[in-house]
């Protein structure tokens, strides 16, 4: 049985954990006027009841891709009490091949195009991310120097060879920008979608090595082992390749 763990990180910055085999992070974050719940986690419930006890603030949600692993039941408590649930609606195809749903219509606000979360002294930036999925978007904390990645960027491995997962070198071409745009924030501290997929708490170098990972395999410098998994029920071939914190880079050799 998953289990609801709620941890205090700062004044203002709570972790959401769903315990399990495959444990998965969500994250809250409390501003002056409006609070923000980052994912929803996958199959536990309680989670608008434990933001509550936090905060009598107005809350937002955003859903940083369309995973259902963190996008759970509990997305439909904080919309039933009519908090905004935001997420690029490229990525409802991807919830319903999940199984996830089916959704209202007017159920997600669309993310796609908004740049930014004031919450009252905490402003989170938008910062789209397409590849993981097509909706894949991060948040940023420019004052704090905190990134909040879900799987953009994966959680030490990183898949990239899902049947919706963009082509790499359109991932690439996505994450250059956004890795020099953040090479002022050298003491930057990175909140991924499943912290416990890694031995060490992810940085600037780890997003780093995700591009290097990208240009090895893009340029033929090096290749992945072959890999087989069953997700779901069916098989999943693909490449992995290990490079520095990359713990493996998963993708489809018929995708690059």
């Amino acid at each position: 049985m998953n289990v609801l763990s709620v941890e205090k990180l700062e004044d203002e910055l709570y972790r959401f954990e769903e315990v399990s085999d495959n444990c998965v992070d969500a994250y809250f974050i409390v501003g002056e006027k409006r609070a923000l719940m980052i994912d929803a986690l996958q199959s536990v419930e309680g989670l608008y009841q434990k933001a509550r006890e936090i905060t009598p603030l107005p809350i937002d949600v955003v859903i940083a891709h369309g995973h259902g692993d963190h996008c759970g039941p509990g997305i439909r408590e904080f919309k039933e009490a009519g908090c905004g649930i935001y997420m690029d609606r490229r990525d409802e195809p991807v919830l319903a091949e999940m199984g996830r749903g089916p959704f209202p219509k007017d159920f997600f606000t669309e993310l796609k195009g908004i740049r930014q979360f004031d919450l009252g002294l905490t402003i989170l930036d938008v910062i789209p991310l397409s590849g993981h999925t097509p909706g894949s978007v991060m948040l940023l904390d420019r004052q704090r120097r905190r990134l909040f990645s879900s799987d953009s960027i994966g959680s030490g491995p990183i898949w990239m060879q899902l049947s919706h997962s963009l082509p790499l070198h359109v991932f690439r071409d996505n994450l250059k920008p956004v890795y020099e745009d953040l090479q002022k924030y050298r003491d930057l501290v990175i909140f991924c979608g499943h912290r416990k997929q890694s031995p060490n708490p992810l940085s600037l170098e780890y997003l780093g090595d995700v591009l290097e990972t990208a240009e090895l395999i893009l340029s033929n410098k090096e290749t992945g082992e072959s890999q087989s998994i069953h997700y779901g029920n069916l098989p999943m071939n693909f490449l992995s390749l290990k490079h520095k914190s990359m713990l493996g880079f998963c993708y489809d050799p018929a995708k690059l």
